[in-house]
């Protein structure tokens, strides 16, 4: 009854993110780091306890001294609780992703200049360049028009705002500062801005959708045992 497929694909992929985000945070803001680290690892642990109670089901199952109703009961309980904490690890992961990235976002991108008015650039050339020149050259002025006043021009000129936001995650991500050192938390917030396969966002949609299926097999099954 207890699949532990995702022992070797998501956790694996789990661990390597948790260590790249380690890597990424050894110069960010340590409460920030700390917090999706941890968070991270809650989700591994989650993902464990779900194949562990899987295992426990099946040995509930087996054990003839208990009437089928009362094996069915308690093996159903034991997974639906692991199953709610699994869920409970990716939500509070996908909180922690979303709490970092904000702060880090606070700190890295310009505030509005006092005084400033006027329109965005009637037009748009590359936005990456323009952006990283603006930030290691400290122009708060056009990093902040780039990156808060400038959304309708990159729908004209046919951008996808998802595409914009990566580029600027590349950008930010490869700030240094005048000696050529990486600035405090610039890789761990490109990191969070990143999605797809490998990226934390990636990992909280794969987990849910593991933590599903294997939920719905499981309930398949046992309501076929109960029969």
């Amino acid at each position: 009854m207890a699949d532990t497929s995702n022992r070797y694909n998501l956790y694996g992929d789990l661990r390597i993110t948790v260590k790249d985000v380690q890597l990424a945070a050894n110069d960010a803001p340590g409460a920030i780091a700390e917090l999706l680290v941890n968070a991270l690892t809650g989700l591994i642990a989650g993902m464990e306890g779900l194949t562990q109670a899987q295992a426990e089901a099946a040995r509930i199952m087996s054990d003839a001294k208990f009437s089928t109703a009362y094996r069915v009961d308690s093996a159903n309980a034991t997974v639906e609780a692991a199953v709610s904490a699994a869920n409970g690890a990716a939500t509070a992961l996908e909180g922690a992703a979303a709490k970092a990235r904000t702060a880090l976002e606070q700190s890295f991108l310009p505030k509005a200049p006092s005084g400033f008015q006027g329109t965005p650039m009637d037009r748009i050339g590359s936005v990456t360049a323009l952006l990283s020149n603006a930030l290691q050259s400290d122009d708060q002025l056009t990093a902040f028009v780039l990156t808060t006043r400038m959304q309708f021009v990159y729908l004209a000129a046919g951008l996808k705002d998802d595409d914009v936001k990566q580029a600027f995650a590349q950008a930010l991500g490869a700030q240094v500062n005048p000696d050529g050192s990486p600035k405090s938390g610039a890789a761990l917030l490109s990191l969070l801005q990143r999605g797809g396969a490998g990226t934390v966002n990636g990992l909280i949609v794969v987990a849910k959708n593991l933590i599903y299926r294997q939920a719905e097999a499981f309930r398949a099954n046992m309501a076929r045992l109960a029969v």
